[in-house]
């Protein structure tokens, strides 16, 4: 699998605990990462400050919100406050255990020509899949 080896790949959850599997096997290929919890707006960039070629975006930021349009519409505010909109091309990884809920609203909103910040693909992954971190050792194969 060819990833980026630029530091261009994030990662965002609001769990540290359900990242570090995803954040460890890129560490073990060599590939650096940014690491956000998306619901800390002070950690966030008040800008875009990367090229970021690979998001790991969880959908469930935020405990208790159930509303797709307000999960949505929170996700986008922090895809923007990270990727530029002359970002150029990425691939947007939507990893969470409940994309049955909101995965769909998110993708359509994600998609929205107006916010600028388009995926080139987006890739859906099973959060359940992530935690166990001898499923998602990187190879050269």
């Amino acid at each position: 699998m060819l990833l980026p080896e630029n530091g261009s790949v994030v990662v965002i959850d609001e769990k540290i605990e359900e990242a570090l599997p995803i954040i460890k096997a890129l560490s073990k290929a060599g590939i650096p990462s940014t690491f956000y919890y998306g619901i800390v707006k002070d950690e966030l960039p008040q800008t875009p400050t990367q090229v970021v070629r690979l998001v790991f975006l969880d959908l469930q930021l935020v405990d208790g919100v159930v509303d797709e349009h307000q999960i949505a519409t929170s996700l986008i505010n922090v895809l923007k406050k990270i990727i530029s909109e002359d970002n150029g091309p990425y691939i947007l990884v939507i990893w969470s255990k409940n994309y049955e809920k909101y995965g769909e609203k998110v993708e359509e909103e994600v998609k929205k020509i107006n916010h600028k910040i388009v995926p080139a693909c987006i890739v859906k992954f099973d959060k359940r899949d992530c935690l166990d971190e001898k499923k998602i050792e990187l190879t050269d194969s």
